[in-house]
């Protein structure tokens, strides 16, 4: 009984890891996503942001590298379709780390790779 319990968790553990990054409320609530969750420098990732209440809109995600010792701020905008979702491509800087800000929803961390 106990194999099977930790058989579940390791599953649902290494889904966990598999899903995209993602920061959200309830259903129907505001939800960020960058995808892939880790990222590769010079590469294009996909950052969808989705808001009902903001629908038609254009919304700012603030991008920072979280570096204290050279901090780095990029902006992406993306325009909200009449269900309040949109998306925009975004490409990866030669950071070590990517640290995504949106209205309403929490931060969303994406280390990134070489």
């Amino acid at each position: 009984m106990l194999s099977r319990k930790l058989a579940a968790a390791a599953a649902a553990f290494a889904l966990l890891l598999a899903a995209p990054a993602v920061a959200q409320g309830p259903q129907n609530q505001p939800e960020l996503t960058v995808s892939p969750d880790v990222l590769t420098q010079g590469s294009v990732t996909t950052v969808a942001y989705s808001n009902p209440n903001m629908a038609g809109q254009t919304v700012v995600i603030t991008v920072d590298n979280g570096d204290r010792r050279n901090p780095q701020t990029t902006t992406i905008e993306i325009v909200l379709n009449e269900d309040g979702r949109g998306a925009a491509t975004w490409n990866v800087p030669y950071w070590t780390a990517a640290k995504f800000n949106a209205p309403d929803v929490e931060e969303v961390y994406c280390p990134i790779v070489r």
